[in-house]
């Protein structure tokens, strides 16, 4: 059991590793600051991007810091807030005792449970390869929307799953479960971060769906298809294993929180592919005065 919570703690250490790198490295966009201490002028200009092809890493830490911005900030806000509402109904209690009494529903939710959190990668490789087939750039251009959208999910609910600590419904009576279902390990990998709040499947899910709404904005029955799939997801990992895979707020809590990611990198890839000035309201940029260094971040209102 110790050798199983060092493989985790280990595992959830590296992918912050990888997120905070990601968030703070991997911009293109990178701005530059200078301060001439004696004048105290304070100069400001964006580095001019070289002519290079588009990636999937593009802007990818500004369109992570975005998904914070304006109304998306709410959504995260209402995440956190759905879930305490939720438990505090019991409804978490009574979706899992329903399913825990209906297994039937667990093989249809089999589906959604196997294409799981590698959704972003299997739809964003697809895209990209009908895309070079095609000569489609801006299938291409779908294609790396999706994955960005697909690792910062992954990235930042690996993060929360591992901090936040949530049991998964696993208890052998009924009394047990609802007592389970409040209870929060908040620390460092106390948890897992396979299980847990919230959902990874349902984030993978929504993220891919939000990203390519607002990508192909005009393709009205690709919403229908996407957001489809995300409900049934929703179902899917509330039912499955009798109601012990996750509870339902850990669904609906992954579902407003990754909208807003895709939400952000899919309306990013859309407007360089259209050639329209980015929407970005947040920027990081390196800071250097005197004998100090540092990263600063900058908000447009």
């Amino acid at each position: 059991m110790k050798i199983y919570k060092r493989a985790e703690t280990r595992l959830f250490m590296r992918r912050v590793y990888v997120f905070i790198t990601l968030l703070v490295f991997a911009m293109p966009g990178f701005a530059q600051e200078t301060v001439q201490k004696d004048s105290l002028q304070f100069n400001y200009r964006e580095e001019q991007q070289s002519e290079r092809p588009l990636s999937p890493f593009d802007n990818i830490g500004n369109n992570f810091l975005n998904s914070f911005s304006g109304y998306k900030g709410l959504l995260q806000f209402a995440g956190i807030a759905s879930t305490y509402a939720i438990i505090h109904t019991d409804a978490d209690y009574h979706v899992s005792t329903f399913f825990r009494d209906h297994s039937f529903y667990a093989n249809i939710a089999l589906p959604a449970v196997v294409l799981g959190s590698t959704l972003p990668l299997t739809t964003g490789g697809v895209l990209y390869f009908l895309g070079k087939h095609n000569s489609d750039n801006r299938m291409i251009g779908a294609s790396f929307a999706v994955l960005q959208a697909g690792l910062i999910t992954v990235a930042y609910i690996s993060v929360l799953k591992g901090i936040t600590g949530r049991a998964h419904p696993d208890a052998n009576s009924l009394a047990d479960r609802k007592a389970v279902s409040s209870k929060f390990n908040f620390g460092l990998v106390r948890g897992g971060i396979y299980r847990g709040w919230p959902s990874g499947h349902v984030g993978a899910a929504m993220s891919v769906a939000s990203a390519l709404s607002h990508y192909y904005t005009e393709k009205t029955w690709l919403k229908y298809l996407t957001y489809g799939w995300v409900g049934y997801t929703m179902a899917s990992v509330s039912a499955f294993h009798k109601g012990t895979m996750h509870w339902f707020s850990d669904a609906v809590a992954a579902s407003l929180m990754t909208y807003t990611i895709g939400a952000s990198v899919g309306s990013y890839y859309r407007n360089v592919m259209e050639g329209n000035k980015e929407d970005v309201k947040f920027r990081l940029f390196p800071v250097a005065v005197g004998d100090f260094s540092g990263v600063g971040v900058l908000y447009s209102f």
